[in-house]
């Protein structure tokens, strides 16, 4: 047991010396096993004798010692830091372990490693001896020594078996440390599950530690090699963790997904510094969020449907009370084709994948519902939609509400049976904006209507103008070559970026 730690071999040969320069017949050191400072449990470490031969501990010596009527022994040298006594003050079972059977004079100096009593080096001589104070200075002196080389050793075994217990887990876990010397990218560590998950042997990835990011699908190539950007790193180091997500293509053509977490240890003085960095395989936890989206996006869509049925229901039964109250037919009209607005947004919802509201869309749909209820002929028109405006979900019902107000509003204002509504819906893609016209041709707007300043709003433009985002939307109301106009216009926040 001894031999296998750092300090045996030296403190053996620092006991010869000491036995040949003070004519000791024994010298050793010996361990308290209960590293209490009140209890005394001995067991004898290193040991060289007057013979001049020394050897590691016999079976006999090695043995563990309990000796309860020396405590008081023991309390006095973790107290003094050094003690001589007669042997034979010690128990009969005591003398021949610390000295001999035969009496003599016991000399013991206190080690303290790590702060607290290890044991103490043992100077034996067969017949009654005085130390001189250099004598006690040198053994002082030299027990330091030798708790300092026995506190160096157990840190540098607790240093191995962390070491070789963290080998183990990385040996076992499927993440992946790894960590990289920035300014030079030199691959400095990689653990084994490199080559499982990237699917490149450690010889490649330390000859050429960028060579993985090829594996990187082609979309994300530049996104994965900032993971090593030094200058970016050194620039966002105020950042202690950085993540990313990416997808690299392993052998037989698979794709899976990493993550990694990565940080930067920069030396100020040097301008150099460490990449260090933790790889995780989650590609079975993209799948399962996949799968989850998927399920999601499903029932949030059937619930959408099933809005919009109840809605249509709730307009059936309003048009059977128009039936029995024909002098409630306008309100009533009026609360149909709100309600037919919200339901629209709520069946383009359940239609499209991801409930993507479309303004062409929903703009189509408000106009045909409206055109019936109102018995009015509405021609709707696409003009330069180069890809579709989409209406954010929070905006999405003051949206259609406000649409459904302008068309109905038209509807009810235009001049004759044979006046004509015309909507326009017009997308800029390059301004992300898009432009709703709804012309009511031969109409005249009241001349005490000013949309802006609340005056001459029935009913429906207050409900309007209550409704209209504060952000992201504006309404103008004018007369223009022989009608009015009513031009609604969207952008961000109101429509998606």
């Amino acid at each position: 047991m001894c031999r296998g730690e750092g300090w045996f071999d030296g403190a053996v040969r620092v006991l010869e010396r000491l036995g040949k320069e003070f004519t000791l017949s024994r010298v050793y050191l010996a361990e308290n096993l209960t590293k209490q400072t009140f209890e005394l449990g001995v067991s004898i470490r290193a040991e060289w004798p007057k013979s001049g031969c020394s050897w590691p501990i016999d079976e006999q010596k090695k043995r563990n010692y309990w000796w309860g009527e020396i405590n008081l022994w023991w309390e006095s040298l973790a107290q003094k830091g050094l003690l001589s006594a007669p042997i034979n003050d010690f128990p009969r079972e005591a003398r021949a372990v610390l000295g001999s059977a035969d009496g003599g004079t016991l000399l013991a100096v206190l080690l303290v490693v790590e702060g607290k009593p290890w044991g103490f080096l043992a100077c034996y001589e067969p017949l009654e001896r005085c130390w001189t104070s250099e004598e006690t200075t040198v053994l002082r002196l030299v027990a330091g020594i030798l708790a300092a080389t026995i506190e160096r050793s157990n840190k540098l075994t607790q240093r191995t078996k962390r070491r070789e217990r963290l080998a183990e887990l990385v040996e076992e876990i499927p993440e992946i440390f790894w960590a990289v010397e920035g300014n030079r990218l030199k691959l400095l560590y990689a653990s084994p599950s490199f080559e499982r998950m990237w699917g490149c042997s450690q010889e490649e990835i330390t000859s050429d530690p960028l060579g993985f990011l090829k594996n990187a699908c082609a979309e994300e190539g530049d996104y994965a090699e900032d993971v090593f950007d030094f200058n970016f790193l050194r620039k966002q180091k105020e950042v202690s963790i950085h993540e990313k997500q990416f997808r690299v293509l392993v052998p037989g053509g698979h794709t899976r997904w990493i993550s990694m977490r990565y940080s930067i240890l920069m030396e100020e003085t040097e301008g150099t510094g460490l990449i260090i960095g933790l790889a995780t395989d989650i590609t079975e936890y993209k799948q399962q969020e996949r799968r989850w989206l998927t399920q999601r996006e499903s029932l949030i869509r059937e619930v959408h449907h099933r809005i919009k049925n109840h809605l249509q229901g709730l307009m059936g039964l309003l048009q059977q009370h128009i039936h029995h109250s024909p002098e409630l037919a306008q309100p009533m009209q009026a609360a149909i084709s709100q309600i037919a607005a919200v339901a629209a947004i709520h069946g383009l919802q359940a239609m499209n994948k991801g409930g993507r509201i479309k303004l062409d869309k929903t703009v189509k749909a408000i106009c045909h519902n409206a055109g019936k209820i109102a018995h009015c002929p509405i021609h709707f028109n696409i003009v330069s939609l180069d890809a579709p405006a989409v209406i954010v979900e929070q905006e999405a019902v003051p949206v259609a509400l406000i649409v459904n107000e302008l068309v109905l509003n038209a509807c009810k204002h235009r001049a004759s049976d044979s006046g004509e509504i015309r909507v326009w819906v017009t997308a800029r893609i390059p301004e992300k904006s898009a432009e709703l016209l709804i012309r009511n041709e031969k109409a005249q707007l009241n001349k005490e209507f000013d949309f802006a300043s609340g005056q001459g709003l029935g009913t429906g433009l207050g409900l309007v103008k209550s409704l209209l985002p504060p952000v992201g939307a504006r309404l103008s109301i004018k007369e223009r070559a022989g009608g009015v106009e009513a031009s609604f216009e969207l952008s961000p926040p109101v429509l998606q970026a």
